[in-house]
């Protein structure tokens, strides 16, 4: 069966070009390492010209320029910092295409894929695209025992690669001769993550990003500028009339020393003055309230939200906003896995099983964050109104494993000196408080609630059958001579109580209740 490439074309299998790294940067080419700066001197001129030379496929300046902002400015650095590592923290998922043995068989293959190191290398190469648009990896394959397996992935210098002239969608790789050449099916992961719509070029965040960078720059200039001039008083040095050339030179260097050295030497006749700049008094607030605009003009693009990094939020603001907006990450984590499973594991899958084969499907899904406490409050609120809840489920949302048997459980409380009898039973859990083992002096476990009513019964209800011992002499004879219960409760209903007396057994009944109430609550 013919393999078609992710665009519909039949694909070429070569086996020099799996192995071999294709895209290798040379000394001289099209492909050498890139160290020429762009982005000095950036201004409004200079970022038209570059954006719309990128619009109209000569892209290598603008993207020099997406890459030097990353290290230009350190709070767009840290920002998208967060957003990648964000995304790379989110654990892969792989699902067999079905529950036979084969699919089975080789979703544990492909796991083993995505479990390996080098795969946060690809996921954290490929969510360079959020900055630039696009993020190519070349895929480095290493075939043993008939299986072609992945073992690296290489990022690759957006700058080695251009799109076609038509659409300006489809990327090429440089040549050093000719035309550029597409890419080969199964031997890169391109990644386009969908943040606009338009041409791959015009998706970046650095297109967006790079307007309030360059503002802030301007900024930060200007503030140092002002501190330099008003950030130490003018010098003023008054000499005598008929001073000599000779004295005036030393007031000067006096005067111009005072910037660097803070200390100078003058004659006594003559003075240096300091005079304060009254329009300095609120000059920096300005240019710090600017720069702050723009950092959170750049937090906005590309988290979402200021919250976790301008405003001084407190931490229950900033766990509901997280630190990249949910929705931002689940999208982001969508288009990442459906690159990953077009690109390297339906290709694994191909290569390996051929076409007809189904892949497994691949998904970074986001794990919420929930108010466990909320939760458990809810179902203990809702449970006695007739809420049916499985243990099963508690034990999943709680993220805990149900105990076993002979597991060491917790109780609440301090039950150390609760009564019981020194018997051990094998098959039952062994209780504990959250910092004490209930065991007594010899080291035995305690016993259970049933034990524990026994003991009760045989210290505290010893009175009882004394108190009322004819009372219920006299019951259970007409309980032995009733032929059925509708006999038996004639019998209760005509039953004389006039020469029994009550007291001992009201009194009796009202201590053991008064005694095991107590007992409850003491251990409640």
């Amino acid at each position: 069966m013919t393999i078609l490439d992710h665009l519909g074309k039949p694909m070429t299998f070569d086996k020099k070009v799996m192995k071999d790294r294709i895209a290798r940067p040379s000394r001289k080419g099209v492909r050498a390492v890139k160290t020429k700066s762009t982005a000095t001197g950036l201004n409004p001129v200079k970022c038209a010209k570059l954006i719309k030379a990128a619009n109209e496929g000569d892209i290598f300046d603008y993207l020099t320029v997406a890459e030097e902002i990353e290290e230009l400015r350190g709070h767009y650095y840290s920002v998208l910092q967060t957003r990648k590592l964000a995304l790379r923290g989110v654990e892969p998922v792989v699902k067999a295409a079905s529950d036979d043995k084969k699919d089975l068989e080789i979703a544990e293959e492909i796991k083993a894929i995505v479990d390996a190191p080098e795969f946060t290398d690809l996921v954290f190469g490929l969510a360079d695209a959020i900055s630039k648009g696009f993020s190519v990896c070349e895929i480095m394959y290493d075939f043993s025992a008939n299986v072609w397996r992945p073992n690296s992935y290489i990022w690759q210098d957006p700058r080695n690669f251009t799109f076609d002239v038509e659409t300006r969608t489809r990327p090429l790789l440089r040549q050093d001769e000719g035309d550029a050449a597409a890419l080969d099916y199964g031997k890169f992961v391109y990644h386009t993550p969908k943040l606009k719509s338009g041409i791959t070029i015009r998706g970046g965040l650095a297109r967006v990003a790079i307007w309030p960078i360059m503002f802030a720059s301007f900024s930060e200039r200007d503030w140092m500028a002002f501190t330099e001039v008003f950030g130490m008083p003018v010098r003023i040095g008054k000499y005598q009339h008929g001073a000599s050339d000779e004295d005036i030179d030393m007031l000067w260097r006096a005067v111009s020393g005072i910037a660097s050295d803070s200390a100078a030497v003058i004659p006594e006749s003559m003075t240096i003055d300091f005079i304060a700049a009254s329009n300095s008094a609120k000059g920096d607030a300005i240019f710090a309230k600017a720069a702050e605009h723009f950092d959170a003009s750049v937090s906005k693009i590309v988290l979402g939200q200021t919250m976790t990094t301008e405003d001084g939020s407190s931490n229950s603001q900033a766990q509901v906003h997280n630190d990249v907006r949910m929705d931002i990450l689940e999208a982001d984590a969508k288009a990442l896995a459906a690159t990953i499973q077009r690109d390297l594991i339906n290709t694994y899958v191909a290569f390996n099983y051929g076409a007809a084969v189904k892949p497994p499907t691949f998904s970074l899904p986001v794990p919420k964050p929930e108010d466990v406490a909320v939760f458990v409050k809810g179902v203990v609120d809702l449970v006695p109104m007739g809420l049916r809840v499985a243990t099963a489920d508690l034990y999943e949302k709680l993220g805990i494993s149900e105990p076993a048997k002979d597991a060491e459980i917790l109780a609440i409380g301090d039950v150390q000196n609760a009564p019981g009898r020194n018997d051990k039973k094998s098959n039952k859990n062994k209780r504990i408080s959250l910092n004490k083992t209930q065991e007594d002096d010899a080291g035995d476990l305690l016993d259970d609630a049933d034990d524990l009513l026994d003991d009760y019964e045989a210290e505290y209800f010893g009175d009882f059958v004394d108190a009322g011992a004819d009372m219920a002499d006299q019951i259970l004879k007409k309980l032995d001579e009733a032929g059925s219960f509708e006999e038996f409760q004639q019998m209760l209903d005509e039953f004389d109580t006039s020469d029994v007396d009550p007291k001992l057994f009201v009194n009796a009944l009202a201590k053991s209740g008064f005694v095991a109430r107590s007992s409850g609550e003491d251990r409640d």
